[in-house]
């Protein structure tokens, strides 16, 4: 027995992340950093099989670059 519903967390997901509904985020992310680019050439080695880390200040960008390295995917 289930103590919350698959129903009841999507629910609360998609109040949090309206952006993924109607990809109203893609417009705002067109441009790609070179941290970017970085952060591909970690993530799609095919030797480097490691957690990445994306650490800086606030407000920098971390959050876009992960974005778009999903939108990637």
């Amino acid at each position: 027995m289930d103590i919350v519903k698959d129903s009841d967390i999507l629910q609360v997901i998609r109040k949090f992340n309206p952006w993924h509904l109607d990809g109203s985020y893609k417009a705002k992310y067109q441009y790609r950093r070179i941290a970017y680019y970085e952060v591909c050439d970690w993530f799609f080695s095919k030797v480097f099989k490691r957690a990445i880390l994306i650490s800086g200040l606030r407000r920098t960008g971390k959050t876009v670059i992960l974005m778009q390295v999903a939108e990637k995917l």
